[in-house]
């Protein structure tokens, strides 16, 4: 027979039950803990004020669903059919939000202006500020990903000139430097056979030309961001091994992610708890020898002083504002978010040219197409520069496509909406303050209302002039910010996409490829945990036809 709390009181004040102390209070405790649980669901789903939000109402019943999603892995593939169903805004927490549209980008990451300069700290504009929770668990104190609006203002100005075009053309000798390193490696994996000594087609063994293009690409990438924020390469291209510091930042990508998850379904004191009994001591001492190695290598940076043409000479010439605290926390960010996407995006272009056939009415292939403009271009490959790629308008379309195709950053990066809230979506929502406010890049991209053949690899639609093909003339173009938007968006993006071109026209000049059967659904069976889980991604490497 069931009893309320009233009930119960009732009994035990007339003398009827006896029960010692500690198990009535447990007793009560538990009752209440269960009513409450309920009340806060009813109040979720019917009296919160993002009820108005569509959505699946048991992600707004509780955080439990939104958590499952996340650390399933395939949360880009569930919340782009949560958008195809419930359209551009879609609640997914129960307090919190996510956008699909174009108008989501200036709506999270935009700025809106204020009455007047003394508003915000003595700016004029006020932003959705960062998203507490999130940052905490995934960037050090001090970095530039997580730093108050007028810090990032005074950071973004200094480092500015190290992220210029004048800058990226100084560094250009470096870059390619290393780019050479793995032009090398991939004519030296072109010259093995591609069989065994028995005749049969070899894959891993040390005669066969098929390379892992996921491994090159992040020994590549870490290796010019590690010589451009560490003053000193990593040495993968040289010792053909990843590094064992490059392969802790991606764990602790994926390591951070689950504590953002935990702290938003659990609250802040249960997801420590149960991170620390998590953690193994194994984990712990890793995770101090991250930080040790990050420190000594900026220590050595230090050493060398300013004048280099890297990210270190600003803050080192600007040592009042940039501490040792911000400039560590920067510095390793930079590493993690420069080289990995970097690497995703070309990894991305290569998998898409290889698989891509040409049209069935006939035509070039988008790989055809590719090798065309650049062997067209250039008659030798020490004409490929960055001012010369920059030139190409098929390849630009190339990494455009591939980058909306397979976004390095999948979803994520949130804010919260500001003090006394923000209206969203042309005026058709108010979010109250501190609704935590996210956008799906993979959701945004794949947006059949945003995109014309959405999941169809097509460099075309990003042509003009002559060039362009009218099966993509309504494309919302200003739905696509691979490198976020706003004051915040990326430093590194034209140094990003310059490498990125020179590495792509420099391969495409030199060989012909193909993935390999076991890579075919090399993308389409990703993870993601904020940045992509990329398996090997096999392609047989020959030398060009034309030159063979």
């Amino acid at each position: 027979m069931s009893t309320s709390p009233e009930s119960l009181l009732g009994l035990i004040k007339a003398g009827q039950v006896s029960m010692p102390p500690a198990a009535l209070i447990f007793r009560l405790a538990v009752i209440t803990t269960i009513l409450g649980f309920f009340a806060r669901i009813v109040y979720n789903i019917f009296l919160h004020p993002l009820r108005v939000v569509p959505g699946p109402w048991w992600y707004a019943a509780t955080g439990l669903p939104r958590y499952r999603m996340y650390m399933s892995g395939d949360a880009h593939k569930i919340l782009r059919d949560m958008h195809m169903e419930y359209g551009d805004v879609v609640r997914i927490g129960p307090n919190e939000v996510s956008f699909a549209g174009a108008h989501g980008w200036s709506d999270v990451f935009g700025q809106k202006r204020m009455p007047g300069t003394e508003a915000n700290g003595g700016h004029a504009y006020a932003e959705n500020p960062k998203e507490t929770v999130f940052y905490n668990n995934i960037s050090r104190p001090g970095s530039l990903l997580y730093m108050p609006q007028a810090d990032h203002i005074m950071a973004r100005k200094s480092l500015n000139a190290a992220f210029s075009t004048k800058a990226v053309t100084e560094q250009e000798p470096l870059i390619q430097s290393h780019i050479d390193r793995l032009v090398g490696l991939l004519h030296a994996a072109a010259k093995k056979s591609s069989k065994k000594s028995d005749g049969k087609e070899g894959k891993d063994d040390q005669d066969s030309n098929v390379v892992d293009m996921v491994q090159y690409t992040n020994w590549l990438f870490f290796d010019i961001i590690g010589e451009l924020g560490f003053g000193e390469p990593f040495g993968s291209l040289v010792d053909g091994a990843e590094h064992a510091w490059v392969a802790m930042i991606a764990k602790g990508v994926k390591g951070g992610v689950t504590k953002v998850n935990l702290h938003r379904l659990l609250g802040t004191t249960l997801a420590r708890l149960a991170i620390w009994l998590k953690m193994t001591r194994e984990a712990r001492d890793q995770l101090m020898w991250h930080h040790t190695m990050s420190d000594d290598k900026i220590k050595r940076r230090r050493v060398l002083g300013p004048g280099r043409a890297d990210f270190v000479t600003p803050m080192l010439e600007n040592e009042d504002f940039w501490t040792t605290k911000r400039m560590h926390a920067s510095l390793t960010t930079f590493i993690t978010a420069g080289a990995e996407t970097s690497a995703t995006a070309v990894s991305a272009a290569l998998y898409f040219l290889s698989t891509t056939p040409a049209p069935a009415a006939g035509g070039q292939s988008p790989l055809e197409k590719l090798q065309a403009e650049v062997r067209g271009a250039f008659s030798s490959e020490a004409e490929i520069n960055f001012a010369g790629v920059k030139n190409l308008p098929y390849l630009g379309a190339v990494l455009d496509e591939a980058l909306r195709m397979h976004p390095p950053t999948v979803w994520g990066f949130g804010r919260q909406a500001k003090a006394g809230g923000t209206t969203v979506a042309n005026g058709q929502f108010y979010l109250p303050e501190a609704t935590v406010l996210t956008i799906s890049y993979y959701a945004m991209f794949r947006n059949k209302r945003n995109f014309a053949l959405p999941d169809t690899f097509a460099p075309e639609r990003w042509l003009t002039g002559a060039g362009a093909d009218k099966r993509f003339q309504n494309d919302q173009r200003d739905a696509f910010h691979p490198f976020s938007y706003g004051p915040r968006n990326c430093i590194g993006r034209y140094l990003a996409v310059a490498d990125m071109r020179a590495v792509l026209a420099r391969i495409v000049f030199n060989f012909d490829l193909a993935t390999q059967p076991d890579s075919i659904r090399w993308a389409a069976d990703q993870k993601t945990y904020a940045f992509w889980e990329k398996p090997p991604l096999m392609m047989g490497v020959t030398e060009r036809a034309d030159k063979a």
